[in-house]
């Protein structure tokens, strides 16, 4: 229900599944036995979710500076470890 509030009432819904989507691979990989290679990339999503939550709250405040340096954060996170995130469902 929460999911589909955000899709009609944000212009950020589609990031909201993604986001949603890392935390399901969270979750997996928090319960589940993992090994050192995939610690590493639990942590990058981990960061991830942190930075677009940080960038969300940023645009509460409008605090642009931050709000700047927490999207880019996320972006080059995503764009570094993607791959790999989705690469990890393949065993999920």
């Amino acid at each position: 229900k929460s999911l589909t509030n955000q899709l009609f009432q944000h212009k950020h819904a589609g990031l909201f599944f993604f986001i949603n989507y890392l935390r399901y691979i969270r979750d997996t990989l928090v319960i589940g036995n993992i090994n050192d290679s995939e610690q590493t990339k639990l942590n990058t999503i981990i960061t991830a979710i942190a930075e677009f939550d940080a960038y969300i709250e940023c645009l509460k405040t409008k605090n642009l500076k931050q709000k700047t340096f927490h999207w880019e954060t996320f972006c080059e996170l995503v764009k570094q470890n993607m791959e790999e995130w989705l690469d990890l469902n393949d065993s999920i």
